[in-house]
């Protein structure tokens, strides 16, 4: 099913929405400490884009920055395909899970874990196929891929890839 246009924005926009809603990917984009999940929950405002430690952004990484210690998860559409000017043929969504290179692996509970394939689970979890606002569906998610990019000399990246369909 083709999506209009003008719903692109929109949708992405309900996308970043929830990942901030949840609050353990707030709790692993946050603390850079073992034991993320066991911090106090954080408040969705801080971690949204343009809040005071923002973690999720509708961009691409900036493949030159370095220096902080950080992950963030940036959710955009990589290209889009038009047919007929207004509608677009096919809709895929990365997710690019942008982790510090010393901040991959963390202990929870005693268990050596992996941040980035944790955050991905949860962000699978967290849309169980949907995307929705307050009221109603908007739309799916159907991840169909996950690879690892490497970004620079102190930041890899785990890149979720979803197609979306609207209704």
């Amino acid at each position: 099913m083709a999506t209009r246009f003008e719903l692109l924005s929109p949708n992405l926009v309900k996308i970043i929405e929830g990942l901030v809603r949840n609050e353990e990917l707030g709790q692993l984009l946050f603390y850079n400490t073992d034991n993320p999940l066991s911090q106090p929950p954080v408040n969705p405002s801080r971690i949204a884009p343009f809040g005071d430690n923002e973690k999720v952004a509708p961009f691409p990484f900036n493949t030159k920055f370095t220096g902080e210690q950080i992950s963030q998860i940036h959710v955009y559409y990589p290209d889009v395909t038009l047919k007929n000017n207004e509608h677009v043929e096919e809709s895929i969504v990365w997710f690019d899970i942008v982790v510090h290179k010393k901040l991959w692996l963390y202990t929870q509970d005693n268990n050596k874990l992996v941040r980035p394939y944790e955050i991905a689970s949860r962000i699978v979890s967290q849309f169980d196929g949907t995307i929705s606002n307050t009221k109603t569906t908007v739309g799916e998610l159907n991840f169909m891929n996950v690879g690892h990019v490497v970004v620079n000399d102190e930041f890899n990246a785990l890149r979720l890839q979803a197609k979306m369909t609207t209704y």
